[in-house]
């Protein structure tokens, strides 16, 4: 059970209706839900070689049973290769994306969006307005449904000290899309630092007067939405 409500964490960015419009809003073909598929062992590694998402697999006496998350278009593909494929129920018969909608609804709120109002990208921009004196915000890239790839740069006078003038430390969270928790890591440590520094810490201040802390909350945007 555990696993799927980490699943379950992540489905909750399925439901997102409000986007930024300088953002990649999700069509609803790309939406996803957790489906458990019933095939053979070839069958499956020929799914996976197409890049469709297995979470797990073992072997049953009906054959391989696999959880996978999928869009409604993979789905039908996947049964029209002949595997079954019916949605996973999870606590109290819901679906993962109902499971997930019903703990948002209960309170839980340590999973973020990235780019919903007041996600990630939007914290981030925020601390780059907000505390100038230590940040610089640099954009790294764009992934292939249009987000911005964003690394915050930490250290006393950050955008008028050349880039790697000082040693550096990146901290990187998320190339695996399902692994959410450490952004959340990420951006709390970020916070500490940046905040620390406007509290006058002395240990963080003397810290970012000799050191570049670079912190990429998310990698892997795209899976991560």
């Amino acid at each position: 059970m555990h696993r799927w409500c980490l699943a379950a964490a992540c489905a909750v960015a399925f439901s997102c209706l409000a986007v930024p419009a300088a953002v990649a809003k999700q069509r609803p073909q790309d939406r996803l839900d957790v489906y458990t598929v019933v095939t053979t062992a070839d069958q499956l590694a020929a799914f996976e070689e197409k890049g469709l998402d297995v979470a797990e697999s073992r072997v049953t006496t009906s054959g391989v049973k696999a959880q996978m998350v999928l869009t409604a278009d993979q789905v039908e593909d996947v049964r029209a290769d002949g595997a079954s494929a019916k949605l996973t129920r999870v606590k109290g018969g819901k679906t993962v994306k109902q499971f997930a909608a019903a703990q948002a609804a209960n309170g839980f709120t340590v999973w973020k969006s990235y780019d919903e109002p007041g996600g990630y990208r939007d914290q981030m921009y925020a601390l780059a307005r907000d505390f100038p004196q230590v940040t610089k915000l640099v954009k790294i890239g764009t992934t292939l449904q249009g987000r911005e790839i964003l690394a915050l740069k930490v250290t006393q006078g950050a955008r008028d000290k050349p880039d790697g003038s000082r040693p550096a430390v990146l901290f990187s969270a998320t190339q695996h899309a399902r692994e959410w928790i450490a952004t959340e890591i990420d951006r709390r440590l970020m916070y500490h630092y940046i905040e620390g520094w406007g509290a006058e810490d002395p240990t963080i201040v003397k810290l970012l007067q000799s050191t570049e802390l670079w912190f990429v909350p998310v990698m892997n945007l795209d899976g991560y939405h």
